[in-house]
């Protein structure tokens, strides 16, 4: 019960139990305005909520955490291996498990960190390796997990368009089709960025609840 009650913990299961809808929030007592659960992005809580009819609530909030936890471990080994850093690749995955302090705590209860940082190493992974469908996707996960999802959209497109920005001032046009194949994925990270909003609308009200 500590585990579970401590950080933000309890709000994304309000999240998950409400899907954000004010009568259902008006259910718990944690005295909030409703538009404060707007702050805790859908991601984690679906998550949560597709695993609940099989752990319970609380219980399903800490599978998502370590499930998810062990993944950006993988990505992070493979995107090592990616990097061609194979001898150092083992022993630095081993340091980031327990290091920084906070990463260590936050994966050891109910938060969104571990998804999220799944998804961003996954996404740069992806990226790297070309597969940008895959990318955009996982860039959207960020996106419904954590508000700073969006800065992986202007990161990525500059990986992409700011090395052929010379072409396109020469040849606009065929530089475009190059280009375009790769950039469409990417708008997977505002187009959920806007389903997001959207959600908050139509429950609170208000596109801007955030």
């Amino acid at each position: 019960a500590t585990i579970i009650a401590n950080f933000d913990g309890p709000y994304y299961i309000v999240a998950a139990k409400s899907l954000y809808n004010p009568t259902e929030i008006e259910k718990f007592q944690f005295s909030l305005p409703n538009e404060y659960y707007a702050a805790h992005f859908p991601g984690f809580p679906l998550l949560v909520k597709l695993l609940s009819p099989i752990f319970g609530f609380p219980w399903a909030m800490m599978v998502v955490t370590l499930l998810t936890s062990v993944t950006a471990l993988l990505f992070f080994y493979l995107l090592l291996r990616q990097l061609k850093l194979e001898k150092s690749a083992l022993w630095l995955t081993l340091v980031f498990a327990v290091f920084p302090a906070r990463w260590l705590i936050v994966r050891s209860i109910g938060s969104p960190e571990p998804l999220f940082i799944t998804a961003v190493l996954g996404c740069f992974y992806f990226f790297l390796k070309g597969r940008f469908w895959l990318a955009g996707l996982l860039g959207a996960l960020a996106m419904a997990t954590k508000s700073p999802g969006i800065l992986l959209f202007s990161a990525l497109f500059l990986a992409i368009f700011g090395p052929r920005i010379q072409d396109f001032f020469i040849n606009p046009i065929k530089t475009s089709f190059t280009l375009i194949p790769k950039l469409i994925p990417l708008l997977l990270i505002p187009i959920t960025a806007l389903s997001v909003f959207l959600l908050y609308y139509i429950q609170f009200g208000d596109f801007l609840a955030y």
